[in-house]
């Protein structure tokens, strides 16, 4: 056997398959029936564990979209419709995990206990407001609809994909190796450069990105990409605690008589904040050196 042949053995059987058209649609499908497991407990008790799980399912779907939309699976009534009410879905969770992760990071670092009372306070009126909009979603009815649109899209695609596979062979590996090769070649590219928040956050999503495109249609996890993105979770989280904390000084500086406790208060919890983000954001500078560039999911090692 050579070494050609050696390698293409190694690499799991569902990837070798020549029908990548059809693995997308049964790797989407999946993802969907992981929503509908999560809708039931979701909307019969909406607490922190079913809003997790719902949230990470739709999660994996903007993932996989990613993937089916180069390749043909986004039309314009997926857009205008349905895609624009899952992305608000989707906001409205990470609002309601966002002042979540606010309130037990503040608890956790000992903020002063006005801030904490505050952000309580806020929390509280967020959830409220979020749940109000949720509790207008028809969630089961725009699952079904999704489930039918793919459908619909897969058959429509069916006759472009056999021409395309008559002049061309392709695997399931093969095809999706451009979108990680793509994914890894931006990914290195940004990490070159995050002077500011936002090429931080550009870089947590390539890696959100490259961690998903492994899972989903691989099969496969790399903690290295896991601990990245737990690692810039939290330097996001901090930066997202900064931005309240200077509305929150600015809102204090502009009153008539502002308090010059609640100024100093203010001022002293965004210096922390601030250098607790600045520690992260250091750390990152070591660990974006070691993402596993070059990572293929194989069965067995070789040389």
């Amino acid at each position: 056997m050579n070494e050609r042949e050696d390698k293409l053995t190694s690499i799991p059987g569902h990837l070798l398959e020549p029908d990548w058209l059809a693995f997308e649609f049964k790797t989407a499908m999946s993802v969907i029936e992981s929503i509908e497991h999560a809708i039931k407990p979701f909307e019969h008790n909406a607490k922190n564990k079913s809003i997790h799980n719902i949230r990470i399912a739709f999660r994996r779907w903007f993932s996989i979209w990613e993937v089916l939309r180069e390749d043909g699976w986004e039309s314009d009534s997926y857009g205008n419709k349905l895609g624009r009410k899952l992305k608000r879905f989707y906001k409205l969770l990470g609002r309601i995990r966002d002042w979540d992760v606010n309130t037990k990071l503040a608890a956790r670092e000992k903020l002063p206990l006005p801030v904490l009372e505050d952000w309580k306070n806020r929390r509280k009126k967020a959830r409220k407001k979020a749940f109000e909009e949720l509790a207008e979603f028809k969630l089961k009815g725009l699952i079904k609809k999704l489930k039918r649109y793919l459908k619909e899209r897969h058959e429509k695609l069916r006759l472009e994909y056999i021409r395309y596979q008559g002049a061309r062979e392709e695997t399931v590996f093969s095809h999706l190796e451009k979108f990680l090769a793509q994914n890894e070649t931006q990914t290195r590219e940004i990490s070159k450069e995050l002077k500011v928040m936002e090429d931080i956050h550009n870089f947590r999503l390539k890696i959100k990105s490259w961690r998903y495109l492994l899972v989903e249609f691989y099969g496969v996890s790399n903690v290295l990409l896991v601990e990245a993105q737990k690692q810039m979770g939290y330097i996001v989280d901090y930066d997202r605690m900064r931005v309240i904390l200077e509305e929150s000084l600015t809102a204090a500086e502009a009153k008539n008589s502002p308090d010059p406790q609640e100024v100093s208060i203010l001022k002293e919890t965004i210096a922390f904040v601030v250098a607790k983000r600045n520690i992260l954001i250091k750390e990152l500078d070591q660990s974006k050196q070691n993402l596993p560039y070059g990572f293929r999911p194989l069965s067995a090692t070789f040389e």
